[in-house]
């Protein structure tokens, strides 16, 4: 799976993490770092299994708990809509 952000998210830095602007539910969503992370990663081509990785790498975390976070947190952003995954949309 390649998840990617819609393009017409609006993104602002805010201390460590991001914030996240949707246009169209005009709602915003907090990022902490580790989720800001996440979000910068899903560009369509990189895989959950490489984002995973390079959240294990950047943060010296466990490979499991690295790999539960990327699923977790993809899972929260593509039911907010705010990724486009395959399978949802």
């Amino acid at each position: 799976m390649n998840p990617t952000r819609r393009a017409d998210i609006l993104v602002r830095p805010l201390g460590e993490g991001l914030v996240l602007y949707d246009p169209l539910s005009m709602t915003t969503h907090t990022l902490n770092q580790t989720a800001g992370f996440i979000w910068a990663q899903c560009d369509g081509k990189t895989s959950t299994p490489s984002i995973a990785a390079a959240l294990t790498r950047t943060f010296d975390v466990d490979a499991g708990a690295a790999a539960a976070d990327v699923e977790e947190v993809i899972r929260q952003l593509a039911e907010l809509g705010l990724l486009v995954v395959e399978g949802t949309a």
